[in-house]
């Protein structure tokens, strides 16, 4: 097999080998095989890339390559059970059974994956007509632990589980062990059906779908671990509240003819001393990103290469996005008050104003990066400053007016700065500038300055949101994302009030923002899933998008656990750094720390509508010596799953409560718990760390014996 030889960076190997991972699973075998040979052998544990490329290849129905690299990893010390079970179901496959299940039944004896192969073996021994030995099999997989949750599977769907109750308990199992597998899903639907639940049914095969394929858009081989060129733009000139004077020069990368620029309608806009020729913009479509009115500038048919475009641009840019008065001037970059290129491509900004005297400029990004640029001139002086903190850093607040409320602004900075200098890296927090916008309550970071209006900073309640504004320091500012899933900046961002909350210093933003959004069109753009919210540009969709963004990151720390969501963290923000980040990669490397895809998470969440719909069903109780036995129900009902426990909590009449787990993928599950009072209130994931849009407590009912 002849592959294009690429060097894979040091830094960029654990992404290499996520993406490598989440394009088998999706399928796509060539290009999984072909990454997995860039990596240098020693980049995983001995043997495993040589493994991974045999399984790939094994795949493509290339045995006699696959069987060559499961030699090699045998040479280079992959365990003896992963290339018995490999090779004894290649074997099976190609018709030598006997051979297959003696190689299966290696591992079966010795190794400590038993349950696996036992399985496979039924599965071969099914194939080949001997149903009976084949269950048998099942059975055997069954009773070993930890238990191969497809022997579950496969002793249902054969049919030697027939009692529906015990049929469904088993599903159950399956399901807790493997939420990402559609098949458990596939057979208790059948079960229910046939049990006369066609309501639930219909949930497991809505469950089944969402893990069958990948709806994620899948970046090529081309794509990935590569940092696309980028050109120069040279930004010299002046900036006062009447004008904006600006002379700019572009210089495209090699190898790029651009076709036209889109800017500001503001400006009177010449190309070589010659007034330019100009059609009115429309951004849709365009992968441009404006929010101005703008207008359409056709390059020269040279531009690109060694080429340079110079541009002169006067006059007063339009809003909004821009800001022009005698106390501070506003520039960002979303105005199109510089030109952007169409269709977009990056550019290196060199940006060296001068403002009137009395003015500080600051120029958002000095970073030698792509990206565009703003600038935000102020008059204002030092209101607030903390320096200190578990993680000490320095706050500043710049304003042209003193308000008491400026030292909480402080604050909660470096409160928000405190979580992720832990988790990842101390960044330096520069000045937060008060802008005059009393009716406003918008903010934004930048490298170089966090821009929040009056009106927010003056809000005793919503003045917290710069704790969002700071999150964008490591997740948009530091760590960049590719413009089409920008909403994963915007979840990690927002995320920072569910660390704070976890620290104490938040106490209830979770359950507050739920009943917001449930307040703010009756929960309609929360059951949007994420990709749907980013092509939305209105206020409503902005607010859900990034609310429920964050509980998104929330609920996949919970299916990961504490160690590999850090190790996620860490990952993602080490590639952000070098490369834009993009929403497949992201969840390519929750993946990889898991240790098994979660590719239905992101088809849940990202790209299908719908919230979790957990629910409290009948609550019985009986008396006894020992106290009264509580049992409760709890349903999860819909297309959304949760993929770890639900937490339940019980209060009896003394106000004591007791907390249990509960799995409900499966669509119910049951708690029994003895209590020393009769229980007066059910209440499922009392934290609310679930994206339910339906809160879900309340009085008990139900039997009493």
């Amino acid at each position: 097999m002849t592959t294009e030889q690429r060097f894979i960076d040091v830094p960029d190997r654990a992404a290499a080998a996520a993406l490598a991972e989440a394009w088998h699973v999706d399928g796509l075998y060539r290009q999984a095989a072909m990454l997995w040979q860039s990596l240098p052998a020693d980049a995983l544990p001995a043997g495993t890339v040589e493994l991974k490329v045999a399984s790939a290849l094994l795949s493509l129905g290339e045995i006699g390559d696959g069987a060559t690299w499961l030699n090699r990893a045998c040479r280079e010390g992959a365990p003896d059970d992963e290339i018995d079970y490999m090779m004894g179901r290649v074997l099976a496959e190609q018709g030598a059974i006997a051979a297959g299940l003696a190689r299966l039944g290696r591992v079966g004896r010795t190794g400590p994956g038993r349950s696996r192969a036992l399985n496979a073996e039924g599965v071969v021994l099914w194939r080949a007509g001997r149903k009976g030995e084949a269950i048998e099999r099942f059975h055997q997989a069954a009773r070993i632990d930890p238990v191969d949750g497809d022997a579950l599977v496969n002793l249902v769907s054969a049919g030697a589980e027939a009692d529906p109750v015990r049929a469904w308990a088993l599903l159950g199992e399956a399901i807790r062990r493997a939420p990402h597998k559609h098949e458990p899903f596939v057979i208790l639907s059948r079960v229910l059906s046939r049990s006369g639940n066609p309501s639930l049914a219909t949930d497991m095969l809505s469950r089944a779908r969402l893990r069958r394929q990948c709806l994620a858009s899948v970046p090529g081989w081309e794509d990935v671990l590569r940092t696309p060129p980028a050109g120069r733009a040279v930004v010299r000139g002046t900036v006062s509240p009447g004008t904006v004077d600006l002379a700019v020069r572009l210089k495209f990368p090699s190898g790029y003819r651009q076709q036209a620029i889109a800017v500001n309608a503001g400006y009177d806009i010449r190309m070589d001393g010659e007034i330019a020729s100009t059609a009115e913009f429309d951004p849709r479509g365009s992968g441009v990103f404006v929010v101005a009115p703008a207008v359409l500038v056709n390059l020269p048919d040279t531009a690109g290469g060694d080429d340079e475009v110079r541009i002169r641009l006067r006059g007063v840019p339009l809003p909004p996005a821009v800001h022009l008065s005698p106390t501070e001037m506003e520039l960002d970059g979303i105005s199109g008050w510089l030109p952007l290129p169409v269709p977009p491509v990056p550019l290196r900004w060199d940006v060296r104003l001068d403002a009137p005297p009395g003015y500080v400029l600051r120029v958002g990004t000095t970073e030698d990066r792509p990206g565009t640029v703003g600038v935000l001139a102020t008059r204002g002086t030092d209101r607030a400053t903390l320096t200190g903190g578990r993680t000490p850093s320095r706050v500043t607040v710049v304003s042209s007016r003193e308000d008491l409320l400026f030292g909480a602004a402080a604050r909660w900075a470096s409160r928000a700065a405190e979580c992720w200098s832990e988790l990842l890296c101390p960044l330096p927090i520069p000045p937060i500038v008060v802008v005059d916008r009393p009716r406003s309550r918008y903010a934004y970071a930048r490298q170089n300055y966090l821009r929040i209006a009056s009106g927010l900073a003056r809000d005793a309640v919503q003045i917290r949101q710069i704790a969002h504004e700071v999150g964008h320091l490591w997740w948009g500012v530091k760590a960049r994302f590719t413009p089409e899933n920008h909403w994963l900046g915007e979840a990690l961002a927002e995320y920072t009030h569910h660390l704070l909350e976890d620290r104490g210093e938040h106490r209830g933003y979770r359950a507050r923002a739920l009943a917001a959004l449930r307040d703010v069109d009756g929960g309609v753009s929360a059951r949007h899933g994420m990709d749907r919210l980013a092509g939305r540009t209105d206020t409503v969709a902005m607010f859900a998008l990034r609310v429920k963004g964050g509980f998104v990151m929330g609920m996949l720390r919970q299916l990961l656990g504490e160690t590999a969501f850090g190790e996620l963290l860490r990952a993602a923000f080490e590639y952000g750094s070098r490369h834009e980040l993009d929403t497949y990669t992201f969840f390519a490397l929750a993946s990889w720390f898991h240790g098994s895809s979660v590719r239905w998470f992101v088809n849940q969440w990202v790209h299908a509508d719908g919230v979790l719909e957990p629910a409290v069903g009948d609550v019985a109780t009986r008396r006894s010596r020992r106290g009264i036995e509580t049992t409760v129900e709890t349903t999860l009902r819909g297309t959304h799953t949760c993929g770890v426990p639900v937490v339940v909590e019980i209060e009896d009449a003394t106000g004591t409560t007791v907390r249990h787990d509960v799995d409900v993928d499966a669509g119910v599950g049951w708690l029994t718990v003895r209590l020393d009072a009769e229980p007066v209130r059910v209440t499922v994931d009392p934290d609310s760390r679930l994206f339910a849009m339906s809160p879900v407590d309340g009085p008990t009912g139900g039997r009493h014996e």
